[in-house]
């Protein structure tokens, strides 16, 4: 068999934040650095450093080819990998990503994002005792925004020794990954379970895409590869088989307005009275002027971080009770990594850990067409003399209530949270949370105790999995508003709670049960 190589260049489009880094440091979390310099000075209160984009060797941000190439193995093995085919085997498309013994047919380049302005995007996590910003637990990642164009080259290459694949396989497999691009079911970089990573072919409407060949049997072919006179064959896009995930859309709005601030540089008060504290948007950066900074945006990082919290605390609450509670039980003088650590196995389920990825991922919420600000100034007053403290003028812009939101998504994947009990058991306490949610006594952003972040829910729809939810939950706010859609969701979660079987889902909190249902 002669050999034959393949090339495609592909236009992407980032449908989110992007953030793809390079070598990590490790950060001294240790209560002997918070307290005092290696002099033995007082250390200076440590800073959020921004993790940078990977570069290349000539200072371009890039998104590594093993990067991209591994994503790509990580959404095709998902939705193909594991399938069986006629006879009994395993689909043998699978070797041409190769293995320890074999190359991979296909090759991905590095995508290089020269000339693509990056901007930053400022987290916390939020000590579930004290209810503030964690010590040591602020972050910082240099991201591309959503909406940004990105060059992807692949390349393959068939027949150049024995056995390692054929034409009529490598363009099957270039199908089913260009399926998966078009479908939105790859994503590249980190944070992924914050919304972050995806992509996105420009054209979403294409059937087709044509791809290079070259068939190196002779003279003429290699003066053709070196020419770039090949041929072109239009390989149709396959879709990809049902992802197994569920997705909870819920549709809201807030009548006291959201605000997650843009972090502020210090020196950007200079000689005035007060900056004001300024809403984050997709393109927030320091220093930039708000009007070029793109919409307002609630993160997905910020939206999982408080369900989290609450996940939490609904779980511990029932494990206390039933003098289960792993870990700590006063977390006063816990530090929040320690605490996130502590969390039962369920809520690591749903939520993910330091070794280990959640089941649950949080997309990004725009706002809505025109958006209007109001600023609020407020000032410290002195405890003993009653007046203003000196210095203390602070003024904040936040959204006002009247701005209209994109719905929240959340998106559930069905394949980490194990067999059927245990799902079902992680639906009941994501359900517990979105039930809070929907009452209106679980905030979202920041200055919740100052009476910002409420959310009213309007409307909350369910849907994938027939078997776990016998259809599609479409539940909406009739005359009791947020509360009568937590309870029609609490009688569904009922039902949900009794096909679990034994004492029901706070079965699965710490060590799930073998069960017949689940298969083990």
């Amino acid at each position: 068999m002669s050999t034959t190589r393949y090339a495609v260049d592909l236009t992407l489009i980032t449908a989110s934040p992007l953030h793809s880094g390079g070598a990590e440091h490790q950060v001294d979390r240790s209560a002997q650095r918070r307290a005092r310099s290696p002099q033995g000075e007082d250390a200076p209160r440590r800073e959020a450093e921004v993790r940078r984009f990977v570069r290349d060797g000539r200072g371009r941000p890039i998104l590594p080819g093993r990067s991209v190439k591994g994503a790509l193995r990580a959404a095709w093995t998902r939705a193909y990998g594991g399938r069986r085919v006629d006879g009994g085997g395993t689909d043998p498309l699978l070797r041409l990503w190769g293995d320890q013994d074999r190359a991979s047919a296909l090759r991905v380049h590095a995508v290089v994002l020269d000339g693509v302005e990056m901007v930053d995007r400022t987290g916390i996590a939020v000590d579930r005792y004290w209810g503030s910003a964690g010590d040591t637990a602020l972050f910082s990642h240099e991201i591309v925004p959503a909406g940004v164009p990105l060059r992807l080259h692949l390349s393959g290459q068939v027949g150049s020794v024995y056995d390692d694949g054929d034409p009529q396989g490598l363009e099957r497999l270039l199908g089913q990954v260009l399926g998966l691009l078009q479908s939105g079911r790859v994503s590249l970089g980190g944070r992924q379970n914050a919304g972050w990573g995806g992509v996105r072919l420009s054209d979403a409407g294409t059937r087709s895409v044509d791809v290079a060949r070259y068939r190196l049997d002779g003279p003429d072919g290699l003066l053709a590869l070196l020419d770039g006179r090949g041929s072109t064959v239009a390989v149709p896009l396959v879709a990809p088989p049902d992802p197994g995930q569920l997705t909870v859309t819920v549709t809201w709005d807030s009548p006291t307005g959201i605000l997650v601030a843009e972090p502020r540089d210090k020196e950007q008060r200079g000689d005035q009275e007060t900056v004001d504290t300024l809403p984050l948007r997709t393109r927030s950066r320091k220093g930039r002027d708000p009007q070029d900074a793109g919409t307002l945006v609630l993160p997905g990082s910020s939206v999982r971080g408080a369900l989290r919290s609450r996940a939490s605390r609904i779980a511990r609450t029932v494990l206390l009770a039933g003098q289960q509670l792993p870990g700590q039980a006063d977390w006063s003088t816990t530090g929040v990594h320690d605490q996130l650590a502590e969390d039962p196995p369920l809520v690591h389920a749903l939520f993910g850990s330091t070794e280990r990825r959640g089941a649950l991922r949080v997309l990004d919420t725009l706002a809505l067409g025109r958006t209007q600000t109001l600023k609020r100034t407020h000032n410290a007053g002195d405890r003993w003399t009653g007046g203003v403290v000196d210095g203390g003028l602070y003024a904040e812009q936040v959204p006002a209530p009247t701005t209209r939101w994109d719905s929240i998504t959340l998106v559930v994947d069905l394949a980490r949270l194990g067999g059927p009990g245990r799902r079902r058991a992680a639906l009941c306490l994501l359900g517990l949370v979105l039930a809070e949610l929907a009452t209106g006594t679980l905030p979202l952003g920041s200055r919740g105790t100052r009476g910002l972040g409420e959310v009213s829910v309007r409307a909350l729809s369910l849907t994938g999995d027939t078997s776990l939810l016998g259809g599609p939950w479409e539940i909406r706010a009739g005359a009791e508003g947020g509360t009568g859609v937590a309870r029609d969701l609490l009688a569904r979660l009922r039902t949900l709670n009794d096909d679990v079987g034994g004492a029901g889902w706070t079965d699965y909190l710490v060590d799930a049960p073998r069960t017949a249902q689940d298969g083990e």
